[in-house]
């Protein structure tokens, strides 16, 4: 049983140029998915296979899109247009809007335990600043389950690799929005979220991307949670509290940040905090809302 179980994870990565990604982004995005760290673990092939799965289901990809929330400022202050992708009322509403009116947009992927009410805070900064935003919920897949019930988290990989298929879809349905300026998607991820982005941003055509309590570093027995792999040349915040989870776990404590000239375009802030959520913290919505306002195409 063992031994089909690799060969099935094994035919698989052979697949993966197929389905790793476009053309030009699998150079930087595959770097540390070796064979060898997959398969040495069964169970790591059965996850591989989970995930495989999950990317050629595009159903449930859209049950992560349907249940997003979006958020659209209005012409004046609280007339913005809030709810569900999946709402009528919110897609009369989206139809609706002036036509050639084009926002920025946020494209922002959840901790592993879903959407939050600190993400109200985000959107009232979002309002100010005339920046619309779309809240992906991954909870909404019939076979998510957290990665993080407790204290610690498992780390497994098909939740990670069905969390970069959901940011692709979001982010190519996302570009397909009469109201969406093309040219200004931003994609910020938090904690889990933040891994997708750091391991897979460079996947998905955006303007600018921000990674958030997520330290860029694993232990030897995870080499595929390794590393920064955003393009060379985009810019890229990165926000950390100065002791959450990852910052004292032995063998993930680190930063995104540790290669000086490497990132050049890359800004860190360390706030001294244990809160996961940075951006529930003033702090680091300021910080956010400052990166997007200097690296927005006007």
């Amino acid at each position: 049983m063992m031994c089909r179980i690799r060969r099935l994870a094994l035919s698989l990565l052979l697949l993966a140029p197929a389905w790793l990604g476009p053309a030009g982004a699998q150079d930087q995005s595959s770097r540390g998915l070796e064979p060898d760290g997959w398969t040495e673990n069964p169970l790591a092939a059965r996850h591989l296979e989970q995930a495989y799965r999950f990317h050629h289901d595009p159903v449930d990809l859209d049950k992560s899109w349907e249940r997003a929330t979006v958020f659209v400022p209005g012409e004046e202050i609280g007339l913005f247009i809030y709810g569900f992708m999946g709402s009528q009322q919110v897609r009369d509403r989206l139809a609706a809007l002036p036509a050639g009116r084009r926002y920025p947009l946020v494209i922002y992927l959840h901790d592993a335990n879903g959407p939050t009410v600190n993400e109200n805070s985000l959107m009232e900064e979002f309002e100010i600043e005339n920046i619309a935003a779309l809240f992906p919920n991954s909870m909404a897949s019939r076979r998510r389950v957290s990665d993080c019930p407790g204290e610690g988290c498992a780390m497994s990989p098909e939740v990670y690799l069905a969390r970069r298929a959901e940011m692709i879809h979001a982010v190519s349905r996302a570009r397909r929005l009469a109201w969406v300026d093309t040219d200004n998607i931003f994609l910020v991820g938090l904690g889990e979220g933040g891994a997708v982005v750091a391991l897979w941003g460079a996947e998905v055509a955006v303007n600018a991307y921000a990674v958030a309590s997520w330290t860029c570093t694993a232990p030897p027995e995870a080499p595929w949670f390794q590393g920064l792999r955003t393009p060379l040349e985009r810019p890229v915040l990165l926000i950390n509290g100065r002791a959450t989870r990852w910052t004292g776990r032995p063998g993930w404590e680190g930063s995104c940040a540790g290669r000086p000239g490497e990132y050049e375009r890359a800004a860190s802030l360390v706030i001294d905090t244990a809160v996961q959520d940075v951006f529930a913290l003033a702090a680091g919505r300021r910080a956010l809302i400052a990166f997007l306002y200097e690296h927005r195409v006007r």
